[in-house]
């Protein structure tokens, strides 16, 4: 593996320890409640988080899913068992992903995103290490207020 992906592999698995740290613990009584109206619960911010590396990690391998990566955000119920494996699996899918990429392929076209941005998969990983922070940082938020 690259240098400079192990270096991105390498974060991505800090933060997602970070989470996972985060989620130890709590009950799925926690993981659904929403903390208060027009907030999320864990379980959409989760399951958004793993369905949107789910799709980036498609890109990197040159598989690209259409993976509708807000349809949790609009839930009103939420399986905590499927969410947990999407998320555990989400890594898996990283470290594959990341394994068989070559300088070259970090150069290529990834996606473009919502503001029209044209990545390539070098900026789409960092992408999604800077959301995987971003994600990160609501949960003690949510937490508190369920507390």
């Amino acid at each position: 593996m690259l240098k400079e992906v192990s270096d991105q592999l390498e974060m991505l698995k800090s933060i997602h320890g970070q989470i996972d740290g985060m989620l130890n613990g709590l009950s799925e009584e926690q993981w659904i409640k929403k903390p208060a109206p027009g907030i999320n619960n864990v379980a959409s911010i989760i399951e958004h988080l793993a369905l949107t590396e789910h799709r980036f990690w498609s890109v990197l391998r040159g598989q690209p899913e259409d993976i509708d990566t807000q349809s949790t955000f609009q839930a009103t119920s939420w399986d905590v068992g499927r969410i947990r494996q999407l998320w555990a699996d989400s890594l898996k899918a990283a470290e594959s992903a990341f394994a068989s990429l070559t300088e070259a392929d970090l150069d290529q076209t990834a996606l473009t995103t919502r503001a029209g941005a044209v990545l390539n998969k070098r900026q789409l990983i960092a992408l999604a290490i800077a959301h995987a922070g971003h994600h990160r940082g609501q949960l003690p938020l949510i937490q508190k207020l369920l507390a």
